[in-house]
């Protein structure tokens, strides 16, 4: 990230683009779903790939692509603390002191 923009690597738009997936960017609290159609620019110069992995190999060319940072937030997995005490004032108010298991 870097300047409200995040850069990707063309290998990885162009494989995503090969086998018809999206690209999911997290970054902090937030995420960000990127395509064929989401505008980029190329503002650094063409690197050359340093090591092979599954999208491209040691030498090839490639450039990186910078999205403009536009995130969703994320809703945290789970209770979280706060939440929990919030459930059990709650949960003491309309069942008392005393509480029982649901029974479903």
């Amino acid at each position: 990230m870097w300047g409200g923009d995040v850069s990707v690597g063309s290998f990885v738009v162009k494989y995503a683009l090969k086998t018809k997936q999206k690209i999911r960017l997290e970054y902090d609290s937030g995420h960000m779903i990127i395509d064929g159609n989401t505008p980029y620019k190329i503002t650094a110069p063409t690197q050359i790939a340093q090591r092979t992995d599954q999208y491209i190999k040691k030498g090839e060319p490639y450039q990186l692509y910078d999205y403009k940072w536009e995130p969703r937030v994320v809703e945290p997995d789970g209770y979280t603390e706060e939440g929990m005490i919030k459930l059990h004032e709650v949960m003491l108010k309309v069942f008392g002191k005393k509480t029982e298991q649901l029974k479903i």
